[in-house]
């Protein structure tokens, strides 16, 4: 402890060899005022100051910033995503079906965050891209007309796999870590920056689509086919991969 704590206030200090590495740090400065500093510090920029910027906004801004950051880095659920959306045509039920996965990846990352559910981390990780190879085995075959409970009820099935990808949303803000004198706020921030990365990224699907759609309309079928075979080969060789490794 330092008995100045503006001592270090402006000086820069270094993360030795964390530019060697591929991972960010969180630094939380403890301030003898009682107040609390979130710094996050890049392995392209170990350097870094503190500012005494403390108190709610600084720890708000820092874990929705992180959230936004980890659902956008995260391919394998943004392609869990995406299958979803190939999956369902209506926009009515699109939105009812995204809302459920929310609802589900948001109940169990709260409750893994705090430590009231413990699965392997592993296991998890194989699931999630096991879901990502049923749901596109099941848009190929409401493609080819056969219609399964996943076409039916997609909301049900994306509630059901929400359940295990809230697990490993929660896995990597356990990497994080949270601070002990706010954990729901960090928790809810967080959260909140992952569905807003969710959001960025069915929006810019959505127009995406519609702009592909309007331009070369007779070749959608062709794309969607091709598109949803390239995803489910992707998530069946990440499904091995996991799979050799929990072995």
């Amino acid at each position: 402890m330092i008995e100045d704590d503006r001592a270090l206030i402006g000086k820069p200090i270094e993360i030795k060899d964390l530019e060697a590495t591929s991972s960010d740090v969180l630094v939380r400065i403890h301030y003898l005022d009682g107040s609390t500093e979130f710094i996050r510090v890049l392995p392209e920029k170990p350097t870094f100051m503190l500012t005494h910027k403390s108190g709610f906004y600084n720890m708000a801004s820092t874990y929705f910033i992180l959230g936004v950051e980890h659902i956008l880095e995260g391919f394998d659920h943004l392609l869990f995503v995406l299958v979803l959306l190939l999956l369902v045509g209506n926009l009515r039920i699109l939105i009812g079906t995204i809302t459920a996965f929310t609802v589900a990846h948001t109940i169990t990352l709260m409750f893994a965050s705090l430590d009231m559910i413990h699965l392997s981390s592993r296991a998890v990780e194989a699931t999630i891209a096991l879901s990502i190879v049923f749901v596109a085995a099941e848009v190929i075959y409401a493609m080819r007309g056969r219609e399964h409970i996943t076409k039916k009820c997609p909301w049900l099935i994306a509630f059901g796999f929400g359940l295990i990808h809230g697990l490993g949303f929660a896995e990597a803000l356990k990497e994080i870590g949270l601070p002990q004198n706010e954990i729901v706020g960090s928790l809810i921030f967080f959260n909140v920056g992952v569905e807003t990365g969710q959001l960025l990224f069915v929006s810019a699907v959505l127009l995406f689509a519609w702009v592909f759609k309007s331009l070369t309309e007779k070749y959608v079928y062709m794309y969607k086919m091709g598109l949803t075979y390239i995803i489910g080969i992707t998530a069946t060789f990440w499904f091995l991969e996991r799979v050799v490794v929990i072995m």
